[in-house]
């Protein structure tokens, strides 16, 4: 968990920096760390810094969960 911790704040501390493509690196390996811990309070905020970081390089829908149902939303994907 530490290890995910510190991978987390190096990916903040990438994207406050600009390196947008580091930040992401570090973040998605900080939740392929988090794996097992269940501290779901934490992957939320990990993964809301990487919508942050992906919408930053310009990738909004990537950013917005285009994966997720958008029924929820009230409009549908394409």
């Amino acid at each position: 968990m530490a290890r995910a911790h510190a991978q987390w704040t190096l990916g903040y501390d990438a994207w406050r920096r600009g390196d947008l493509a580091e930040a992401s690196v570090m973040i998605r390996t900080a939740l392929d760390n988090e794996r097992g811990f269940n501290d779901y309070a934490r992957v939320a905020l990990m993964l809301d810094e990487l919508a942050w970081v992906t919408a930053a390089s310009g990738d909004h829908r990537e950013a917005g969960g285009s994966w997720a149902p958008r029924v929820t939303c009230g409009w549908a994907s394409a």
